[in-house]
């Protein structure tokens, strides 16, 4: 059963946080250095995967032993570097997860799975908001734009943590029709769940896996479930450029948001009854700017809220708190942040997806800008 709902806690004031610089050395320096290291050293591997500017494009992460993962990044013309890079909370240096193989090149496309001649290794893709932790495992849930071809691929992946290698996850392997569509990848703790969903109008159905599966199961026998649902009722509703979906723990529900198509909009799903589909709820608040696009929906536990971005506001984030039950109205509200320096720019080509994330570590939100 779903745990009754705590008190909801009362929407940011608005009175600005403080935000900081974390870490002195910044992602490209240390993929320079990794790839000067290479026996093919640095111009053979730029020539081969393609310089490093565009390996987090339309990428999201995922904290990950005190780290922010990006488990795997760029495809689609942007990069082709598959190697798995961290950025360590602690000390603030970027970490080498594991090398980028010597497969990656811009000529090459993936295949059904989303790799590309490596069982069970991903090759460099969008990883939008597909990229989860559980336990101490990654979840990639979903294959988009893996190498240079726009399409996707059914098939997830799973980053072992304790034998450091990428396996095959689930048996849903093979082009998928919504090879245009990104998705939501999502935890349900409660119910040992992996969730994902299309963040596009007009696909009835969200899947979901025994999370399970990561702590010694078979990888790889298990199919995942697929939940018809009903279309939300809207003819513009959200699309590949919506804000997001989250899960909120206490209420038990999936949120989805989207500024682009439908401001001002809310839509909610009870996770224990998915079948019934996404119900509008009343907002209040905050009017949000438009358009935002692809600017990702964290939840932040000490506020039992979510976080979001517009990108074109580098110290701003936008927060979505419930007033009571799932289905009662959503506030949002928008917090101003400075700092001791200026406020770096989000990423314009793709936006910041789940490029931030909230760290228990630091009690805050880490965000990877340009």
């Amino acid at each position: 059963p779903a745990p009754a709902p705590a008190p909801a806690p009362a929407p940011p004031t608005g009175i600005g946080g403080s935000f900081r610089q974390f870490g002195t050395q910044t992602l490209a320096v240390h993929l320079n250095a990794v790839r000067t290291a290479l026996p093919e050293g640095l111009i053979a591997a730029d020539t081969r995967m393609l310089p490093v500017s565009g390996y987090t494009a339309f990428s999201g992460g995922t904290i990950w032993r005190d780290m922010f993962s990006f488990g795997v990044s760029g495809g689609h013309g942007d990069s082709f570097d598959d190697g798995h890079y961290a950025l360590d909370l602690a000390s603030g240096t970027w970490q080498t997860i594991l090398l980028p193989s010597t497969v990656g090149n811009s000529s090459i496309a993936a295949d059904i799975y989303g790799e590309w001649g490596i069982t069970g290794r991903p090759a460099s893709q969008h990883s939008y908001q597909h990229l989860i932790t559980v336990g101490d495992d990654i979840i990639l849930g979903f294959t988009y734009a893996a190498g240079y071809l726009a399409s996707g691929s059914k098939q997830a992946h799973r980053w072992n943590g304790a034998n450091a290698v990428w396996e095959r996850y689930g048996t849903l392997s093979g082009s998928t029709s919504n090879n245009s569509v990104e998705h939501a990848v999502l935890y349900d703790e409660g119910r040992q769940r992996i969730w994902r969903m299309p963040i596009q109008a007009g696909i009835p159905f969200v899947e979901w896996l025994p999370a399970e599966l990561t702590t010694g199961g078979t990888i790889g026998t298990t199919d995942w479930t697929t939940i018809n649902v009903p279309a939300i009722a809207n003819s513009n509703t959200y699309d590949i450029y919506s804000n997001g979906v989250g899960y909120h723990p206490v209420l038990d529900c999936f949120v989805a948001v989207s500024q682009h198509d439908l401001p001002q909009q809310v839509f909610v799903m009870d996770a224990g009854k998915p079948a019934a589909g996404w119900t509008s709820v009343t907002v209040t608040g905050a009017t949000m700017p438009t358009p935002m696009v692809n600017a990702g929906l964290e939840y932040i536990p000490p506020l039992g809220c979510f976080a979001s971005v517009n990108y074109l506001e580098n110290n701003v984030f936008y927060y979505l708190t419930p007033s009571g039950t799932k289905f009662q109205p959503w506030a949002w509200s928008k917090e101003t942040f400075t700092g001791n320096t200026t406020a770096a720019a989000w990423s314009s080509d793709g936006a910041p997806q789940h490029k931030f994330r909230w760290s228990d570590l630091l009690g805050g939100l880490v965000c990877v800008k340009d």
